[in-house]
């Protein structure tokens, strides 16, 4: 079934996106999972495993790429005539770096749907059916080979992960994500009474038995695709026959009636390892026996190493169960269609309101209500059951639209967000399910600087007034575009704050937006006053600066083009999106006339500074150009003159703020000498 690690592996680096086609998409993708391999000698190599069932591999921590030998040792990979093998540096020999190696040298993706086709070839029904409400009893079963151990992490442990309402567990998870209407209950075996100790079904083979051949170090190992296949499914049919009768008749292990037990979860002794496919946390079906508990056959399964039994991927495993598929390309690019904003794709969060709809086969949600009209509409964020998320078709598209979803960063999921905002993204209908065998993909999350090629900055794919993206057009950064790179039609103005809710306005306008930043940008603020994005061609706008206390406003520009020194000043559109910046600088505009009869000499200051005809003066502060106060001085009451030392202070330009008991301030530039 399988492709396996060889010597020599069909490989090249990742390049190519386009050739990855009807691929069934439910995998478990894990990146920089900490691993230690031994070579020949014993010496140990601690380095990490990337990759997914389908295509694992080790590498070092700058992602080189490390790969067995014929004699059993590590080395790091290279490309030689198109296929990846050992080069002649064993692993921590040398720097890779300094030797012409290169790191990420990965299978390509013609070998991946191979890979992916052969996994699912013989399968007649791929997609999970385990029922979406109500109770699900999730067998958990035990396994370890005949060369280990019992297992020495207790059963307590392994059901924090799984059972508790309260706290992060697949329990707690699916209730939060369902809004309530699927419970997750596991049942752990072999059954014991006392959880704290542990019990496993052993199998009378080793685990080299379950690991690639290797002429070296494992001549038990599967040689073929068929081998590793029917090595899993003859394991998983013995740990099944093992615990079957401990299984009560009339615990409800069908819930959707199908005949099949709705999920079982094979916890397996020890470590996944790079290179080896079948040790690797996994969601298939068990299509080469039958066997069955209490008359209903087990189908669905997944299977996790025991380093890779944590919460985040067995939740992830059990969607698949439940009949979703991946959100990640399988090609290995680096192109990330959603990243960390779903379950389904890198993120242990919640899914999104077209994930949570369509493979919940409406139970969850029901529908997303289209909207069209212009105006303002409001969301509750995506943890509530109501009021979550809408839907806005494209006016260039009829295969294409784009779902809004409010995600606030809080709570034990939402929390691992990267922050709280407007969602936007695109569901392709002409994708398929998922995003594995993309371009293009089902779901797409737009983001800054994002395009059909270029990545962008996923992480901030947030819109709100907090993050400063406030708009989502044919003219944004980033735009609506579609699969193709033509444009989408969206026309989203006005994003409010991310608060208990957000809200954002349908314009029926098409226009420019116009982006207003102050430099710096914490002295003071620039505003549009006209406010009434976006604004097309020829429209004048009117924006002001604002400093705070101790700066004055200087100039516009655009880029390094000063546009004026007004201020209000009023703009005349073009027919682009532009970004005006205003300009502060720290004293300047200081009024020196400002100060009615208080005098401040001498200037330029030498020696001792001398200020008279004060009046209900409360204090006197001198600070420099950049804000940093360097004498502040209480004024007494009824004092009217008073003398500051200033020889401490370098030749420069100083700024004078006295402050009046009633709260008024006096501001003058002086020049020390």
């Amino acid at each position: 079934m399988k492709m396996k690690a060889k010597i020599l592996i069909d490989c090249m680096i990742v390049l190519s996106l386009a050739l990855l086609l009807n691929i069934n998409s439910y995998a478990a993708y894990l990146k920089n999972v900490p691993t230690v391999v031994k070579n020949p000698d014993g010496t140990e190599i601690r380095c990490f495993a990337t990759g997914d069932e389908y295509f694992n591999y080790l590498h070092d921590a700058d992602g080189y790429t490390i790969i067995q030998g014929e004699d059993g040792y590590y080395y790091y990979a290279h490309l030689e005539n198109g296929k990846v093998a050992p080069s002649k540096y064993r692993v921590n020999s040398v720097n890779p770096s300094k030797v012409g190696l290169k790191p990420n040298v990965l299978i390509s993706p013609e070998e991946y749907q191979k890979r992916t086709t052969a996994y699912w070839k013989d399968v007649d029904d791929p997609t999970g059916k385990a029922p979406h409400q109500g109770t699900i009893n999730n067998l958990v079963v035990y396994i370890r080979f005949n060369d280990d151990s019992e297992f020495t992490t207790p059963r307590t442990h392994y059901d924090q992960l799984f059972n508790p309402a309260e706290g992060i567990s697949l329990k707690n998870y699916y209730q939060e994500v369902s809004y309530g209407q699927l419970n997750i209950e596991s049942h752990h075996y072999p059954h014991i009474e006392d959880f704290s100790t542990n019990l496993s079904y052993q199998d009378s083979h080793p685990r080299g038995y379950y690991q690639p051949y290797n002429a070296t170090t494992n001549t038990i190992g599967y040689q073929d695709d068929d081998q590793s296949r029917v090595r899993e499914h003859t394991l998983l049919v013995n740990a099944i026959n093992a615990i079957s009768d401990q299984v009560p008749t009339d615990l409800v292990i069908d819930g959707d009636n199908d005949g099949r037990v709705d999920n079982v979860c094979f916890i397996i002794r020890g470590n996944s390892e790079g290179w080896a496919d079948l040790l690797w946390a996994h969601r298939w079906v068990l299509y080469s026996y039958v066997v069955n508990i209490n008359g209903k056959r087990v189908y669905d399964y997944t299977f996790q190493p025991e380093n890779q039994a944590v919460v985040s991927t067995i939740c992830h495993e059990m969607f698949h169960a439940l009949g979703a598929p991946d959100l990640y390309r399988y090609t290995g690019s680096g192109f990330d269609p959603v990243g960390p904003w779903d379950l389904m794709a890198n993120g242990f969060v919640h899914m999104g309101a077209h994930m949570k709809r369509k493979y919940s086969k409406n139970k969850w949600i029901s529908q997303i209500p289209t909207i069209s009209e212009p105006g303002e509409y409001t969301l509750n964020p995506i943890t509530s059951s109501e009021n979550n998320a809408y839907r806005i078709n494209s006016p260039n598209s009829s295969s294409q639209y784009f779902v809004l979803e409010y995600r606030r960063k809080t709570g034990l999921y939402e929390g691992n967000i990267p922050g709280s905002g407007l969602i936007v993204y695109r569901i392709n209908t002409t994708a398929g399910d998922g995003n594995a065998s993309g371009p293009p993909d089902e779901v797409y999350v737009y983001r800054p600087n994002g395009t059909t090629t270029v990545n962008g900055n996923i992480n901030q794919a947030f819109f709100s007034a907090g993050s400063g993206r406030t708009s989502i057009t044919d003219n944004t950064n980033p735009s609506s575009f579609l699969a193709n790179g033509d444009p989408g039609g969206l026309n989203i103005i006005n994003i409010t704050e991310a608060g208990e809710t957000i809200s954002f306005t349908i314009s029926e306008k098409v226009g420019y937006v116009l982006t207003l930043k102050a430099q710096p940008w914490s002295a003071g603020t620039c505003d549009d006053l006209t406010n009434t994005p976006p604004y097309t061609e020829g429209t004048e706008v009117t924006i002001k600066a604002t400093p705070i206390e101790g700066y004055g406003f200087v100039k516009w520009t655009i880029g390094d083009q000063e546009l004026g020194k007004d201020n209000p000043m009023v703009f005349t559109m073009p027919d682009h999106n532009v970004e005006i910046t205003g300009h502060f600088e720290w004293g300047a505009g200081v009024n020196d006339n400002s100060m009615d009869n208080i005098r401040i000499y001498p200037n330029p200051m030498v020696g001792t500074l001398n200020i008279d005809n004060l009046n209900d003066a409360k204090s006197i502060a001198i600070t420099n150009l950049i804000g940093v106060e360097l004498i502040n001085r209480p004024i007494s009451n009824g004092s009217t003159q008073i003398s500051i030392d200033t020889e401490g202070l370098r030749a420069g330009i100083y700024i004078v703020t006295i402050k009046l008991n009633d709260g008024t301030k006096y501001v003058k530039r002086l020049i020390k000498q």
